[in-house]
């Protein structure tokens, strides 16, 4: 499963940086050069830091509380804060939906992730 969420982060990060050369060469259509990043931030996020507690040897599953705190964070600093300073970022109500769409998508995808416990030999024990 570890593996897996590797796999996936990898193939999350390439779909983003084609969707960014996309944007910035005018490739494809609006929708996708606009809002695909925006699906892909929170599972991107989430699963980063799910590898990243993994490798330090922490308990990190993220559940419904941690997706929605994600959420709300990339809501707030995204559509709120850093459009006031001008860096290029416009509020964008479609933004949000994108990023509660992407965290719908990364619970959906590892909605069982946090019912095993991968030990340093790759076997699957449960927790109980």
């Amino acid at each position: 499963m570890r593996q897996a969420r590797g796999y996936g982060l990898v193939a999350m990060m390439a779909l983003y940086f084609v969707v960014h050369h996309a944007q910035k060469f005018g490739w494809g259509s609006e929708i996708f050069r606009f809002y695909t990043k925006d699906l892909l931030l929170i599972p991107i996020v989430l699963s980063a830091t799910t590898i990243i507690f993994k490798l330090l040897k922490k308990r990190f599953y993220p559940g419904n509380k941690e997706i929605t705190a994600a959420v709300i964070y990339a809501t707030i600093l995204f559509e709120f804060v850093l459009p006031n300073f001008g860096m290029g970022f416009v509020m964008d109500p479609i933004d949000i939906l994108c990023y509660a769409l992407g965290g719908l998508a990364f619970r959906l995808i590892f909605k069982d992730f946090h019912l095993i416990e991968l030990n340093i030999t790759n076997k699957i024990q449960p927790i109980l």
